[in-house]
């Protein structure tokens, strides 16, 4: 009775360990084959003028999606070929999908929007953009959001539904962008010209608009100027460099930028 004992209990250990065998081939045979299959369509997306003109972010998010894809189909297709009714899984899976979709409609309305964008390529890395009361240099396109780094030196990160949907000024693309500043001052005309040629001297892509100086205020104690910038070229000099030369030009006095009519 007992070596009938020992015998049945080594015949369910052999059982457990060739169903665990085979279970691991499944699963290694299904995997192997994904990876396979997932690097062969990864090299030809690659090549593909549709997937390309998205740019890096966007081919890295399709790569991503066709990899998922992939190893999901495998993982199914093993428990498949291992008896597992995959009915249930899969009915399972759409209702997680249908509720993640609900819960995250603002990501996906993001995420549409930076595909749009990448394929359209309303702006790159290095343009200077304004859009709302916002402006700066573009740093990075995402599938989500456009990272912005403004005059004063903040990184901005911009849902991708707003840079689409709203009015966006790209003032690299035009290669041309204005800025004016008054200048609170005792010196007199002549001698604020003369600092302002020399600070734009200092400067790659600044010029000052001819005939744009103009005293707009006078009183005993101060005088006010108004003087016109233009910046342009993708090189040229950004608001808070040419504001920080117009500071050290002028120590003495009071720098203010002002809305160009």
């Amino acid at each position: 009775m007992l070596a009938n004992g020992a015998n049945q209990v080594l015949d369910e250990v052999v059982a457990f360990l060739i169903g665990a065998g085979r279970v691991v081939l499944v699963f290694a045979f299904s995997l192997s084959i994904a990876w396979l299959i997932n690097r062969l369509m990864n090299k030809r997306l690659k090549e593909m003028p549709l997937i390309t003109r998205y740019g890096k972010n966007g081919s890295m998010f399709a790569f991503r999606i066709v990899t998922a894809t992939v190893y999901i189909i495998a993982f199914l297709t093993a428990l498949s070929r291992l008896g597992v009714d995959t009915s249930g899984i899969l009915t399972l899976a759409s209702a997680f999908t249908v509720a993640i979709g609900l819960s995250m409609q603002d990501v996906m309305r993001n995420l549409i929007a930076g595909m749009y964008m990448l394929a359209e390529k309303t702006f790159q890395v290095g343009d200077r953009i304004k859009i709302r009361n916002l402006s700066g240099v573009v740093q990075g396109v995402d599938v989500r959001t456009t990272m912005i780094r403004t005059d004063e030196g903040a990184l901005l990160m911009v849902p991708n539904q707003v840079m689409f949907t709203d009015v966006l000024q790209n003032e690299t693309r035009f290669n041309r962008r204005a800025a004016r500043y008054q200048i609170a001052s005792n010196y007199s005309g002549e001698e604020i010209a003369t600092k302002v040629d020399e600070v734009v001297l200092g400067l790659t892509g600044v010029k000052v608009v001819k005939d744009s100086l103009q005293l707009v205020q006078h009183d005993t104690e101060t005088n006010k100027w108004d003087v016109l910038f233009t910046l342009s070229g993708r090189e040229a000099a950004t608001d808070l460099e040419l504001a920080d030369a117009l500071i050290s030009s002028f120590p003495d006095c009071t720098i203010e930028r002002v809305s160009v009519a």
